[in-house]
């Protein structure tokens, strides 16, 4: 006797990750007339987070089921999605965890400093703000690593209202970190600590952007 092989068919896969499929291509179907930004169907079906949602546009894009669209990324359903969304099971609700544990209420909505709102999203059995806050109580540093667009810069916005910054570039040096010195009005010169040390001074929360593009010499001051 042969098992059908479900691991190529997204919409049949079991567990979570066939329930956003389906709850993904449900929404497109039902709304049909436009592409939809990754962010606005998240929203609307209150999915755990915008990059989970993306990797099942992309999925339906590959099956032929929609069309992507990039700057910024949308998706829009195509016949054929129509046709195979019609046998997917309705997502009437969510699988519940074994434990019985109820998640935490939702946080209402985070002014950035830009003065975009943020809305809180699901991460595991809590919502990421929440969780970045815990972890900064135990004093544990976060890698955040995805595709651009999918909200890292603007969680840890939203989560930290002392946030300092230090981008990430070609050109970073070591005093981007640890600051250097600067001319004073009168002559002479005065130290300006850079965010790093900022941050320790003051116990700051301190998000390096783009960590990946800054060359390796520039990482010595923080690995000896």
């Amino acid at each position: 006797m042969t098992t059908p092989n479900t691991s190529s068919n997204p919409a049949s896969a079991t567990g979570r990750s066939g329930y956003l499929y389906r709850k993904v291509a449900l929404y497109l179907r039902d709304h049909p007339d436009r592409p939809h930004k990754v962010g606005e169907i998240t929203k609307a079906i209150d999915a755990p987070s915008t990059g989970a949602v993306f990797e099942v546009g992309k999925k339906m894009a590959a099956a032929g089921h929609a069309t992507h669209h990039t700057n910024p990324h949308r998706f829009q359903i195509t016949q054929a999605g129509i046709d195979a969304a019609g046998s997917l099971l309705p997502a009437a609700g969510r699988p519940r965890s074994g434990s019985g544990r109820r998640r935490a209420g939702k946080p209402t909505p985070v002014t950035r400093p830009s003065g975009q709102t943020y809305y809180p999203r699901r991460l595991g059995g809590d919502w990421d703000i929440e969780v970045l806050h815990k972890l900064r109580k135990q004093q544990v540093p976060v890698l955040l690593y995805g595709p651009p667009g999918t909200g890292k810069t603007a969680m840890l916005e939203a989560a930290f209202d002392d946030l300092l910054t230090i981008a990430g570039t070609g050109d970073t040096i070591v005093d981007d970190f640890l600051g250097s010195y600067a001319p004073l009005p009168g002559g002479g010169y005065d130290f300006v600590y850079g965010p790093l040390v900022q941050a320790m001074r003051e116990g700051r929360a301190l998000l390096v952007d783009d960590a990946t593009l800054i060359p390796p010499g520039s990482w010595r001051c923080c690995t000896r």
